[in-house]
């Protein structure tokens, strides 16, 4: 709305309202109307406020209006009326509209109506309101307001009073000399009660005074704050008549102790006094009689309450006397209170001569707490350097290797340190190795780049230090270190000095180059030393002429292009290969999700069994995927394992202390192999598992894969041992393999 000035007379009318159900639905409605006359009647300005419901855009809205005004030429009352539509897109920018209409009619009081009768929103939907939608008259009124700018309402002056101003009483007349010696003798009176008022007053004020603020004063004596106590009684008491009779009885009384020598007894009143000034004159005379008799303990005490140079005063003095008679003899007292010293050089010369005293006297400890007063950079650095040299000394004395490199792990400034590092570090390492710890010496090798070929070659070591060894073999000692010289299935293949063997039809056949063998229930698996893969149909056994299914070939096509593979294990219908990297191929069927091997890393062995595979992760944890039936696959919770085999559904996991434990299917007697300890090397395959103990003798849980010939409790001289299909096998170091149990086949 716009703003009036003093020259115009503005009315505020009433206008008809929506009933409440239109009003919270209409996209605009009057909200107010503001009817404005200027001064000099020239014309009036009809100014209404509409307000829009923000949610609804408006394409277009019509307000309404008509009035009552007086004809001035008739002098009678008309109606006068009109629409006015609004369209312009501004309409949109707020949610109160400004309208006005002027007009040189003089409006008449509550003759002034406007409404919005249509509207039309921007998505098309409209909006028409008539009589009935508006609250009756009777509800829309109100008082009408009427102001006028420049006028000044009635103000009240302060002036003179109503009625009569009232006269004094007149006074009666009387005896002046009567009233003059009464006066003089309340005077006279008044003065006498004054002076033994200001008396009591006086005596008794300084006694109160004196009585509260002295506590305060000896509380901060007490505290050893005797300057503050001072400054204290100085600020309150210093004009008080109790207390300057308490001032000087203390005075008077330390100066007679301190005229008689008796220093200690007039320096404790001086301190237990609110006096620090009158406590220094004291001290200074206490210092000057203990320096006489060079007790300089005492002096240095008393100096302690004096300024600063009082202190290197004694402390100079007592340098002078740091040795008695011929120098012989040390007076430490002397020396305690001369290092105390402020002159740099003095504390420094003491300092040096009584490290020199202490070191003599083989008390190094002693020697480094007189260096460490020392203030002169050049002079302890040599201090320094003698004690690096003692220190290190003492250090390789110990002969303690872990401690030596602690020493210079945290000693960077070491003579020739990069040297003692290689020497000591070389003889950590070895102490790791002569003590079995392969795990930290891998560790150590691996942080200071010594050479772990030696450590990689042995199986048994790469086993127990797991993680850390693996992955720093080569191709080829991966395949070494996983190698399986026999294997079986319904049929037994062997290897030997790089030729495999197996029978078919009474024939040995053979492959040479081959490092490994794993034998599947239809296809068996070749390794060669160059980490590739020949893959051979079993009842075709290596025979050219023996036609082999669409699955076989398919199988054997998939596997000779295998690279960088270091280990193999057979399943039912498929095979698992690890490669040098640590990543697994599955080749064959995958009905089950046994071949879903692509996400796997850190892989250091794997086991194939029916319809499931799983891998021995690096860190000893385990994975598996594939068929679940007998729960073989739950093997997450597994930790600290460092072999696995598979059974028809089971998993056989070993474990770094030697136990055993069984995922999957537990009948038969597996579950008997979680009582075996001490075990070194376990196979396992259909429903039992041979281990290898670390004494070298051989146990045996699980399904009757043992015959009439022998138990594997006897057997001797075994190199590598595998079970088969109802059967079991071994074979010597000198290659012939031995075999015991059911159905078993001709030995290769």
């Amino acid at each position: 709305m716009r703003t009036f000035v003093t020259s115009e007379k503005m009315i505020d009318y009433p206008v008809p309202q929506l009933t409440p159900e239109k009003k919270r639905a209409a996209p605009a409605f009057v909200l107010r109307l503001q009817v404005t006359k200027s001064a000099d009647r020239a014309g009036t300005e009809y100014a209404f406020l509409v307000a829009r419901n923000l949610k609804i855009p408006l394409e277009s809205f019509t307000v309404s209006y008509e009035y009552t005004y007086l004809d001035p030429e008739t002098d009678e009352h008309r109606q006068a009326s009109g629409e006015i539509r609004y369209a312009d897109a501004d309409i949109n920018r707020s949610n109160f509209i400004v309208c006005r209409i002027n007009d040189t009619n003089t409006v008449l009081s509550n003759g002034f109506q406007v409404r919005v009768t249509e509207a039309a929103a921007e998505d098309g939907t409209e909006y028409v309101y008539g009589d009935g939608d508006f609250l009756a008259d009777t509800e829309n009124d109100r008082a009408l307001r009427y102001s006028y700018a420049g006028e000044n309402a009635p103000s009240s002056k302060s002036g003179e009073r109503d009625g009569p101003k009232k006269e004094k009483k007149a006074k009666k007349p009387g005896s002046r000399l009567a009233h003059t010696l009464v006066a003089l003798a309340a005077v006279l009176a008044g003065l006498l009660v004054a002076c033994l008022l200001v008396f009591a007053v006086f005596f008794g004020f300084h006694y109160v005074m004196y009585n509260y603020l002295m506590p305060e004063a000896d509380a901060l004596v007490v505290a050893g704050r005797q300057d503050l106590a001072e400054d204290y009684v100085d600020r309150y008491l210093a004009n008080n008549y109790f207390f300057r009779m308490y001032r000087d009885e203390v005075t008077e009384t330390v100066g007679r102790l301190s005229d008689e020598g008796r220093h200690n007894e007039a320096y404790a009143v001086s301190k237990n006094a609110p006096f620090v000034s009158l406590t220094k004159q004291v001290a200074a005379k206490a210092l000057e009689a203990a320096l006489e008799r060079k007790d300089y303990r005492e002096a240095y005490a008393y100096a302690a309450s004096l300024d600063g140079e009082y202190a290197n005063l004694v402390a100079r003095s007592a340098a002078a006397h740091l040795t008695d008679g011929d120098g012989s003899e040390w007076n430490e007292e002397a020396a305690s209170v001369a290092l105390k010293a402020d002159d740099g050089e003095v504390s420094d010369l003491v300092a040096h001569d009584l490290a020199l005293w202490y070191w003599n006297r083989g008390e190094k400890a002693h020697a480094r707490a007189a260096v460490g007063r020392i203030t002169d950079e050049g002079l302890r650095a040599e201090w320094e350097e003698l004690f690096r040299q003692e220190e290190f000394a003492a250090v390789l004395a110990t002969k303690d290797t872990a401690y030596i490199l602690a020493y210079l792990d945290a000693h960077e400034n070491v003579p020739e340190r990069d040297g003692f590092l290689a020497e000591y570090r070389g003889k950590r390492y070895d102490e790791f190795v002569e003590a079995g710890e392969w795990r930290k010496a891998f560790a150590y090798a691996a942080e200071y780049g010594f050479d772990t070929a030696e450590l990689v070659n042995d199986p048994s070591i790469v086993r127990e230090a797991l993680g850390e060894a693996y992955f720093l073999q080569s191709p080829a000692q991966m395949r070494r270190y996983h190698a399986e010289t026999v294997s079986a299935a319904d049929m037994i293949v062997s290897v030997q000095n790089g030729k495999v063997s197996w029978v078919d039809g009474g024939k040995v056949l053979s492959v040479s180059g081959a490092v490994s063998v794993s034998a599947g229930e239809y296809v068996t698996s070749i390794l060669l030393n160059d980490g590739t893969v020949r893959a051979y149909a079993n009842r075709a056994a290596g025979n050219p002429l023996t036609v082999s299914s669409v699955f076989e070939n398919g199988f054997i096509a998939g596997a000779q292009k295998l690279q960088d593979v270091v280990a193999m294990s057979s399943g039912e219908r498929h095979t698992a290969y690890l490669h040098a990297d640590g990543t697994v191929t599955v080749i064959g069927d995958n009905e089950y999700g046994q071949a879903d091997t692509a996400r796997w890393t850190d892989i250091v062995a794997v086991a194939a069994g029916r319809r499931f595979t799983a891998g021995l992760c690096s860190d000893g944890t385990i994975v598996a995927c594939g068929s679940n039936a007998a729960g073989q696959c739950e093997v997450g919770g597994y930790r600290n394992a460092v072999d696995i085999r598979a059974c028809s559904q089971s998993i056989v996991v070993l474990f770094r202390d030697g136990t055993l434990a069984v995922a999957g299917d537990r009948s038969m007697g597996l579950a008997d192999a979680e009582d075996l300890y001490d075990v070194e090397e376990i196979r396992a395959r259909q429903t039992s598992v041979i281990a290898r103990l670390k004494d070298g003798t051989f146990r045996m849980c699980g399904g009757p894969a043992e015959g009439s010939n022998g138990s594997v409790a006897e057997w001797r001289d075994v190199m590598d041992f595998a079970v088969g299909d109802g059967f079991v096998c071994r074979q010597s170091v000198s290659g012939s393999v031995y075999s015991n149990g059911e159905n078993v086949p001709v030995n290769p």
